[in-house]
């Protein structure tokens, strides 16, 4: 597989997954907008978001490795100006959105089943009120072919 083929693939597979639209449809009352590639100088207009984007990939791969590997990099946004109180707690939603939407992302990759897929652990998160942004890693992994060529 190549790396276009892996980033189209997984483009493809966000777009079209059944729970995390249901998911942004319920929270937002429209779908996710699916962006390969991003400009941060010139982010997405607010009527995209929530936006679901795949910011990056890195490719491993070496002559005397057994498998090749892509940490691909996902950001999800969300637009909320909603806080809620209760008491002394302030809680920002879209930050809990934001989170939420990372994960169903991260899921929806994983139901797709493209090659080995596996994550890296790490998630970051970022507020820009009412700009709410969480960033993942998620690696997938192909074995290589140990068949080598007749002379």
């Amino acid at each position: 597989m190549t790396t276009h083929e892996l980033l189209t693939l997984l483009r493809d597979a966000l777009a079209a997954d059944e729970t995390l639209e249901r998911w942004c449809v319920e929270q937002f009352g429209k779908s996710p907008t699916v962006y390969l590639g991003i400009d941060e100088e010139n982010p997405p207009p607010e009527e995209d978001y929530p936006v679901v984007a795949i910011v990056g990939a890195d490719h491993l791969r070496g002559e005397a490795e057994r498998e090749t590997g892509w940490p691909v990099f996902i950001g999800v946004a969300v637009v909320n100006k909603a806080i809620e109180a209760d008491g002394k707690k302030r809680t920002y939603v879209g930050l809990l959105q934001a989170e939420a939407l990372r994960e169903h992302a991260e899921n929806a990759i994983y139901r797709a089943r493209i090659a080995g897929v596996g994550s890296s652990g790490n998630a970051s998160q970022e507020s820009f009120y009412p700009l709410f942004v969480s960033y993942s890693t998620v690696t997938v992994k192909e074995l290589r072919s140990t068949r080598r060529a007749m002379p």
